[in-house]
């Protein structure tokens, strides 16, 4: 889908300096400037980085290596239509749940201010240098039998891996495990697999019995 705005200054309030989507690519976008493609007409051409990257003072100012270029008309540009959740941190079996801070700002993309949940990850800068972030980004986690095994053995008073945008798996030193929706326990069990689900989380019951997990109402 094509953005709305058409020149370099207007793309620069809208995006500069924030993560925005470039088909299935969460990229970096450095500037957008104005220039002439091979009809002579000129465009605006939008700088970015390809994520996971270090972004250091020479990719801010478009002169650093990975830098690329596409027009702000082409169809794959996604600027506002994300989709945010569980990022992990398999070093140290941890998931951060993050949201998009509701603010009526001009920057569109994604960025510190933004985006709630970057301070368990340490700040923008290593966020965008995380390759996890950029799977939360595509939708891309291991599936549900993957982080059970990896969160049981975790010799660890906590231990938490997402398996989906909204939903992780926690396994505590008590061995009781909890499944976290929206960063949220809604439902307990001893196994992994059977969960009492309380009278107040009813209503995720059809969601987590398609999770292929077993429900039992408390």
């Amino acid at each position: 889908m094509a953005v709305p705005y058409r020149t370099p200054e207007e793309t620069n309030d809208r995006i500069s300096q924030t993560v925005v989507m470039f088909g299935n690519d969460p990229v970096y976008v450095v500037q957008a400037l104005a220039d002439r493609g091979p009809d002579n007409r000129v465009y605006t051409a939008v700088m970015y980085v390809l994520l996971p990257a270090k972004i250091d003072i020479d990719s801010i100012r478009g002169i650093g290596p990975g830098i690329l270029k596409a027009s702000i008309l082409d169809e794959r540009w996604r600027c506002h239509d994300f989709n945010i959740g569980y990022v992990n941190q398999p070093d140290i079996l941890d998931a951060a749940y993050m949201t998009r801070i509701p603010i009526r700002r001009y920057k569109q993309g994604l960025n510190a201010a933004n985006l709630n949940g970057i301070a368990r990850l340490g700040n923008f800068q290593k966020l965008v240098a995380n390759q996890s972030f950029v799977d939360m980004l595509r939708g891309n986690y291991p599936n549900y039998a993957v982080v059970h095994k990896k969160v049981s053995k975790a010799n660890a008073e906590h231990a938490q891996m997402a398996f989906a945008r909204r939903w992780s798996l926690e396994h505590t030193d008590l061995e009781v495990y909890w499944l976290r929706y929206r960063g949220q326990r809604v439902a307990s069990s001893q196994d992994g697999w059977t969960f009492h689900l309380p009278k107040k989380f009813l209503y995720l019951k059809e969601l987590i019995l398609k999770l292929d997990l077993e429900v039992q109402e408390k």
